[in-house]
């Protein structure tokens, strides 16, 4: 009696996980067209509330400085939820100008504020200001606790920020572009670097496209 030959059985192939689950609202600076110069990665990851919550799910809004549309939308974790379908974290902003001129935007908007609104209408119960942008680095990353301040000044919870950046794709395009900053006065790498993406738990970014 012949015995059947089994099929060997082939793994199932995970799918890689998406760079980006939210789509961008604007490039950076916005209105400035350019050539794409880099990507910046914002993800804002789990939003934890420190009081009872009373109102109906929400949803993160970030608005760049100077942007006229009605802004990037963010669905994080809501520790307050036993189970979400919608999560959505991670953006990627074009980048349209150079790191000069990106590091001096930067600047001038001082501080980016995210807004916790309700999902059903919009209806504002949080904000949380993260100031200091233009000062991301390698050597001074940013991380932390932003509280969450409803409109009567209340702080109603928390927003977990951990930031990092890329440093080996940095590395190969700055040794590609070395030559072209040498007469700036700048470092190289420090002029990447110097690059800042906002918001709420995990900020990195993307290489440099020539």
């Amino acid at each position: 009696m012949k015995s059947k030959k089994l099929k060997p059985v082939t793994p199932r192939s995970s799918k890689k996980k998406a760079s980006s689950d939210v789509s961008p609202s604007t490039s950076l600076p916005p209105l400035v067209e350019g050539q794409l110069r880099c990507f910046l990665c914002v993800t804002i990851s789990r939003i934890i509330w420190t009081v009872q919550k009373a109102f109906s799910p929400t949803f993160i809004r970030l608005r760049w400085w100077g942007e006229s549309s009605d802004g990037t939308h963010f669905f994080p974790r809501d520790g307050s939820q036993l189970s979400q379908k919608n999560i959505k974290t991670t953006a990627r902003f074009p980048v349209r100008c150079g790191p000069k001129q990106l590091t001096s935007y930067l600047t001038d908007m001082g501080a980016l504020m995210l807004e916790v609104l309700t999902k059903s209408d919009h209806l504002p119960v949080a904000r949380a200001q993260v100031a200091g942008i233009s000062r991301l680095s390698l050597s001074q990353p940013i991380s932390g606790f932003y509280a969450l301040v409803s409109p009567t000044s209340e702080k109603l919870g928390e927003l977990q920020v951990r930031r990092y950046l890329n440093e080996k794709l940095l590395l190969l395009k700055c040794a590609m572009t070395q030559k072209r900053l040498k007469n700036t006065g700048l470092d190289p790498l420090d002029s990447a670097l110097n690059l800042f993406s906002s918001m709420i738990c995990d900020l990195h970014f993307c290489p440099w496209i020539t």
